[in-house]
């Protein structure tokens, strides 16, 4: 699962310190110290959590004396980054969103995608959960697309099912069409795809559709952050404001978190 270590000050939405993955851990600071927690985790997705009691926390330790020299160091090496600003990225999963045409929409969210890449020289993939008619692709990107992976049919723990679907593009970027269907166990497998690429990519891309399907919505929980491309025109702004309203009561999304 994915986990967000913050710090919540009064009358803030909580500054992001980093996230943690498969194998992290989290709490040793204060086991090692004494002190109460300096920080607030909260589960961004499915996951598994193993709790260890602070008696055989010790008793590990007594051991493994090589484990505190890690600890020790791991504790050292996230202080650093925290009081020096040098923080590993804080955003692996962002949701993209758009309300304008969709080949005005997917341009950008291209451009995005080519402009992570060169500007952190990190592995990004763009995936897209937008409908056929919603797709907007450019000409020249047309001869890229792939028929789109079936989460209904395919198991997303298996790299030999997603590899065929997974494009090269020239601007350094892979590219994943994926369509939901019906059936259940969806959620769950969407669950484990973005488990799965976050192995695999920095940066995970995921365009959904103009309608908030159930689908769309379930993508959206499993995102840290939420781009939003939309119509400037004052006509647009009220719905633009309420979505973003949405964002935030029903899918606990921060003012911070939405751009």
């Amino acid at each position: 699962g994915r986990f967000r270590v913050f710090h919540k000050a009064r009358g803030d939405d909580g500054k992001t310190l980093a996230f943690l993955y498969r194998g992290d851990y989290f709490g040793e600071s204060s086991l090692l110290t004494g002190q109460s927690h300096s920080a607030d985790v909260e589960a961004r997705s499915d996951g598994l959590l193993l709790k260890l009691e602070k008696e055989d926390f010790l008793k590990t330790l007594a051991e493994i004396p090589a484990l505190s020299i890690h600890l020790s160091r791991t504790l050292g090496h996230r202080l650093t980054k925290i009081e020096g600003g040098r923080r590993k990225q804080e955003v692996k999963v962002a949701a993209l969103f758009s309300n304008l045409p969709p080949v005005e929409s997917f341009q950008f969210f291209l451009d995005l995608a080519t402009n992570l890449v060169r500007e952190t020289k990190t592995r990004v993939v763009f995936v897209d959960f937008a409908t056929p008619s919603e797709a907007g692709y450019p000409l020249d990107f047309e001869s890229y697309v792939r028929r789109p992976l079936s989460l209904a049919k395919a198991d997303p723990s298996k790299e030999s099912e997603l590899k065929p679907f997974l494009v090269d593009c020239p601007a350094g970027f892979q590219y994943l069409a994926v369509e939901g269907g019906r059936g259940e166990g969806l959620e769950q497998k969407l669950s484990v795809l973005i488990t799965f690429l976050t192995y695999r990519f920095d940066f995970i891309l995921i365009r959904i559709g103009k309608k908030l399907s159930d689908f769309s919505q379930r993508a959206l929980k499993q995102s840290d952050l939420v781009y939003l491309y939309l119509n400037p025109e004052s006509s647009i702004l009220a719905q633009s404001e309420s979505l973003i309203r949405e964002l935030e009561q029903n899918f606990g999304f921060t003012k911070n978190e939405i751009k």
